[in-house]
């Protein structure tokens, strides 16, 4: 998904340059997926990253958004981009043809999520998926405006690769694979 199809590969580096806009950071950063079988869609997928230069970039749109006085928007900033350097973070947002295939936060989902990263096929399992309720999907909605009331929305998170290089998120299983 990450790297597959919509866009290169995720990749960053302790320097990157942060983009001007949270809109630039979020398009950057995300990347989407759909897979079909036929004339049928069966599984639809965007997912961001929250790469420290994203998490920055969020951090100043939910402070803005949210009325946040300089100190607790500083604070917000500096948690969300240390969390980014010690883990990889995404937002998903997940539909599919079939209402029993979503529901990757159950260990025996039919679709499984894996972070690959460096050029060897190596990938890591993700330490937790949770499922978004809807009250929270619509919040985030306005920071995630690709999320629609018919996806099911997900926070995943990784631990940190080994080394910051090329990641591709894939979500693979019986009904498809992206």
């Amino acid at each position: 998904l990450v790297g597959c199809g919509s866009g290169p590969p995720a990749q960053w580096a302790p320097a990157s340059p942060p983009y001007p806009s949270y809109t630039k950071s979020l398009n950057a950063w995300t990347r989407t997926g759909a897979h079909y079988h036929e004339l049928e869609g069966r599984l639809f997928v965007t997912a961001t990253c929250f790469s420290p230069d994203f998490a920055s970039a969020y951090a100043r749109q939910r402070a803005r958004r949210q009325g946040l006085p300089a100190t607790e928007a500083a604070m917000l900033q500096r948690a969300l981009v240390q969390a980014a350097h010690n883990e990889v973070r995404f937002f998903m947002s997940v539909a599919t043809a079939d209402d029993h295939w979503n529901d990757l936060e159950d260990p025996e989902s039919s679709l499984r999520l894996r972070l690959f990263y460096g050029l060897q096929g190596e990938f890591i399992e993700p330490l937790r998926i949770e499922r978004v309720d809807a009250d929270e999907l619509a919040d985030l909605r306005l920071f995630f405006p690709y999320s629609n009331p018919l996806a099911v929305g997900y926070v995943v998170l990784f631990p940190a690769p080994p080394a910051h290089s090329h990641l591709r998120l894939r979500v693979a299983g019986p009904p498809a694979v992206i």
